[in-house]
């Protein structure tokens, strides 16, 4: 630009008016072309970035980025093309894979966008794969509603399913906590004893006087253990034996089919301060019971227990704490020594 002014400048005194001034008009002519045409070569060659920016955040799953990247491109060629359009239809349909649509506008896109490119560059040279893809698109485009009423008939369809299904996974939950506070509320229920010997006897469902039919429907924790059938036999006995190292029931002794025994682990656990508090809580209880019982403490076996003997209701109840438990023992009175 510079040296055509130049030129200019320093031809003008030897030329006519009138060929100066048409001289002039075709500099400007010339310059205008050439100003244009470095502005498009600018303009496309930053369109071309954009559609590598476009490639880039299609292969890292961004389809977002990739259709700004592309409308950019479209926006400063002031056209589409082949490339342009493929990526477009591409990104779109990994849009709709990866979400489902929220309206029908993304899938119409889809469906025109294809339709476009598969009746203008079905003769494009080179392009067979590209065109291959987009008609697997147009394909599979089959699955979606095919108008915007049925789409938002089977979205408030969805809509009706999802809102079941999450009052129903609501309701697992809140079986589930109910679950677990009762779980809770029953593993702490035998950490204290009650206040009276006829409220011990329902705190582990024990009563006198039942056959075995009769208690074990009377205690479903015992049945359990029944139908187990580990049984044993020692003298007139017979045992029903549960598993020692778990709490719970562990025995019921009969004699002729007449419950006179029942064992209770009241808890097993390592941890030797958690079951000391509930035998001291217990212990509290059988010296209310019968005052002045003595304590069997042994410091070898590291064991303590209590004794006592209510003869008025003809029953017998030890208390136990060692070898990682507590257990509660409750014996007929009348059945001893037969």
């Amino acid at each position: 630009m510079a040296l055509q002014f130049l030129f200019f400048c320093y031809f003008w005194d030897s030329l006519k008016p009138p060929l100066a001034l048409f001289n002039m008009k075709r500099l400007l002519f010339v310059f205008f072309i050439l100003l244009l045409s470095y502005s498009s070569f600018s303009q496309s060659l930053v369109a071309k970035l954009k559609y590598e920016d476009a490639e880039t955040a299609y292969q890292q799953g961004d389809y977002v980025t990739t259709i700004s990247k592309l409308n950019d491109a479209e926006t400063l060629l002031k056209s589409s093309n082949p490339r342009i359009l493929y990526l477009r239809i591409m990104a779109l349909y990994k849009q709709l894979e990866s979400e489902p649509p929220q309206d029908f506008i993304g899938i119409e896109k889809v469906r025109q966008f294809s339709t476009q490119y598969l009746a203008k560059y079905e003769t494009l040279p080179n392009n067979e794969d590209k065109f291959r893809d987009i008609y697997k698109v147009s394909e599979a485009m089959n699955k979606y509603p095919a108008t915007a009423e049925e789409f938002f008939k089977i979205a408030g369809e969805k809509a009706v399913e999802k809102v079941k299904e999450m009052e129903r996974l609501a309701n697992l939950r809140r079986a589930e906590e109910e679950r677990r506070i009762a779980a809770k509320l029953e593993e702490e229920r035998l950490d204290k004893p009650a206040e009276t010997l006829q409220g011990l006897f329902e705190q582990f469902k024990f009563k006198l006087g039942l056959t075995l039919e009769e208690f074990t429907t009377y205690n479903p924790e015992a049945k359990d253990m029944v139908n187990l059938k580990k049984t044993s036999k020692i003298k007139k006995r017979n045992y029903w034996d549960g598993e020692y190292n778990k709490k719970g029931a562990y025995q019921i002794s009969t004699i002729d089919n007449k419950v006179i025994g029942y064992k209770y682990i009241i808890a097993y656990s390592k941890d030797a301060l958690y079951l000391e508090n509930i035998y001291n809580s217990y212990k509290d209880l059988f010296f209310k019971l019968k005052p002045g019982v003595t304590e069997d403490i042994s410091e070898k076996y590291k064991t303590r227990s209590l004794t006592i003997i209510l003869q008025n209701e003809n029953i017998f109840i030890r208390l136990f704490y060692g070898y990682d438990e507590v257990e509660i023992d409750f014996t007929d009175y009348s059945s001893i020594g037969k």
